[in-house]
């Protein structure tokens, strides 16, 4: 191929990818008028030099907009004469955009019911609940009520706390809230938690799962290289540690924010393979990936990081998202696969728009499934 045909073909591809992604965002503030701008830019992009991927591409997009139009324009009604019947338009117009964008989350859910991804189906169904409850026809959400009760059956069937040992959900949640290391504990209450967990460790059935089984022998690591500082009784440390050092402070504390932490330029490195496994991820439906989904798929390349290193991977891993997009570490969650107490941080970090915590786990799901839609034409 010609070096002049190829960058046509690069420049016409980047073209659908923007159309793509104006399209996404332009349904999400349902604006009518862009979408068919948009739909009229589509048509007019060549398809003559396209690969066999792009051209499918964007056929497909033409189709989603033609069909987002069409569900969306209002049958023209040319005997309307009573005052009352613009009020009663808009309001069966609004009950038509309702379902659609129900019927849509019902398609998501069932997609995901397929594959038994209960994070998918519940965040879906989250989101699906306002529209049913406040926003469907009377008719609509009677006919729609068996399947909101099935799907919340089908959640609760599905929850795997509901099948966790007591005692291991009990060892998880003193492991988070050591990871969580948003203050310094002592020595001695380091060992407290540990005495804890060997108590727990005794009463399970199985076996420690793998994951947990290494937190604990990297804290109990952690607790044993601490210990002899406390014991020779050093002096406070005059200059402030390094980020790779286990600091003792004067009072006998363990000063966690700094223990344990990696060189920026680490960071930097693992942030630029962390982004490319949740693009990945984005693209193929947005799965949710937990710190040791990211750990698995990196092959043995992205250690136990500090809660503080977390923070700062993450806020690297999006600090060139745009800011009119979801955060890909969206998609990073707790081990429950629930909203991670992370995500408020990196978006104050990047100096996105703060969410008061009572509208945040609504505001994290809305944005995973945006996060879908808009990588879904990448």
């Amino acid at each position: 191929m010609e070096q002049g045909a190829h960058d046509r073909q690069i420049e016409t591809a980047r073209s659908v990818a923007r159309v793509a992604e104006l399209f996404v965002a332009a349904t999400i503030t349902s604006d009518l008028a862009e979408v068919t701008r948009l739909r009229q830019e589509a048509e007019n992009i060549s398809d003559h030099e396209l690969t066999a991927e792009v051209r499918e591409r964007l056929q497909r997009l033409r189709t989603d907009m033609q069909k987002w139009i069409g569900d969306r324009e209002p049958e023209p009604d040319h005997d309307a004469e009573d005052v009352d019947e613009p009020s009663e338009a808009l309001q069966l117009t609004a009950f038509a955009e309702a379902r659609v964008e129900f019927e849509w989350l019902v398609q998501e859910i069932r997609a995901a019911q397929e594959v038994g991804d209960l994070a998918v189906v519940d965040t879906a169904r989250r989101l699906a609940g306002p529209v049913y409850a406040r926003r469907l026809s009377p008719p609509d959400r009677e006919e729609y009520t068996p399947f909101m009760r099935e799907v919340k059956a089908w959640c609760r069937e599905h929850d795997p706390e509901k099948q966790v040992d007591p005692s291991l959900r009990r060892i998880r949640q003193l492991l988070a809230e050591l990871g969580r290391g948003r203050g310094t504990r002592s020595a001695d209450e380091l060992a407290d938690t540990f005495d804890e967990i060997g108590r727990l460790r005794s009463r399970l059935a199985q076996p420690l799962p793998t994951a947990e089984n290494r937190e604990v022998r990297r804290w109990r690591r952690q607790l044993k290289d601490q210990k002899p500082a406390k014991r020779e009784g050093s002096a406070p440390m005059a200059t402030t540690a390094p980020r790779n050092a286990s600091p003792q402070q004067g009072d006998g504390t363990v000063d966690l924010r700094h223990a344990g932490r990696l060189p920026i330029e680490t960071i930097d490195k693992l942030a630029t393979g962390v982004r490319e496994i949740l693009a990945d991820a984005a693209r193929s439906g947005g799965r949710l990936l937990t710190w040791g989904d990211l750990r698995l798929r990196m092959g043995g390349g992205l250690p136990h990081l500090h809660p503080d290193d977390q923070g700062e991977l993450l806020v690297t891993v999006d600090r060139e998202t745009p800011a009119d997009e979801p955060l890909l570490s969206t998609l990073v969650t707790s081990t429950d696969e629930s909203l991670h107490w992370l995500y408020r941080h990196v978006r104050f970090s990047l100096g996105r728009e703060r969410i008061p915590a009572s509208e945040l786990e609504a505001h994290w799901a809305t944005e995973v499934l945006r996060l879908r839609q808009i990588w879904r034409h990448r």
